[in-house]
């Protein structure tokens, strides 16, 4: 995938809080976690593309896990808490609220993790299958948007089971997935994957 196709999902996810605010809370959670699900399928998709895997092969790694366990992985990453809060605690309170600001910047977190979520269960799933080990690649948007702890880790590779360290010494798998939400909150960085 290149920049500009996810810059421009990403910026749609800004647009969809405008509507999104409008529903009641058990509504805009629905919407909303239909879009989680949504981004993290498509991260699944978008490394089976780095892979050089088709559709075949995607259906082949979604046919090894039963949908109880598949519902089971994408549940832990899309409720994942932070300070005792999941993404649905979240909505109900921006939608009860009426923040579209925040609301929007929750959406559009959310989705980048479980989007690059995605990504690193199907490449591990591929390493699990296949045997090969394979790297992984920070992108940044590489404008002045990105932020100083993410600028210097364009192009950066490491090998698969190693994670992405920051100047002021945070650390992630993935981008959206730092121990600083400082380094998570409209991150809209993504990884590139490579057999070895």
């Amino acid at each position: 995938m290149s920049r500009e196709e996810y810059l421009a999902e990403f910026d749609e996810l800004h647009l969809l809080a405008a509507d999104v605010v409008k529903e009641s809370p058990d509504e805009a959670v629905r919407q909303i976690e239909d879009l989680l699900i949504h981004a993290y399928m498509l991260g699944r998709r978008h490394t089976c593309d780095d892979f050089g895997l088709d559709e075949a092969d995607l259906a082949y790694y979604e046919d090894l896990m039963s949908e109880k366990e598949q519902a089971a992985l994408m549940a832990d990453t899309i409720y994942k808490q932070y300070d005792g809060k999941d993404f649905e605690d979240k909505v109900r309170e921006y939608v009860s609220s009426g923040d579209e600001g925040l609301l929007g910047n929750l959406i559009a977190s959310e989705y980048h993790r479980d989007y690059n979520a995605g990504g690193e269960s199907l490449a591990q799933d591929y390493k699990k299958t296949t045997g090969k080990n394979y790297t992984k690649t920070w992108n940044t948007m590489m404008d002045d948007r990105v932020r100083d702890t993410h600028d210097p880790l364009e192009g950066v590779t490491v090998d698969w089971d190693e994670e992405f360290y920051t100047w002021d010494n945070d650390h992630a798998p993935y981008p959206g997935a730092f121990e600083e939400a400082s380094n998570n909150v409209n991150c809209r960085c993504w990884l590139t994957f490579s057999a070895k």
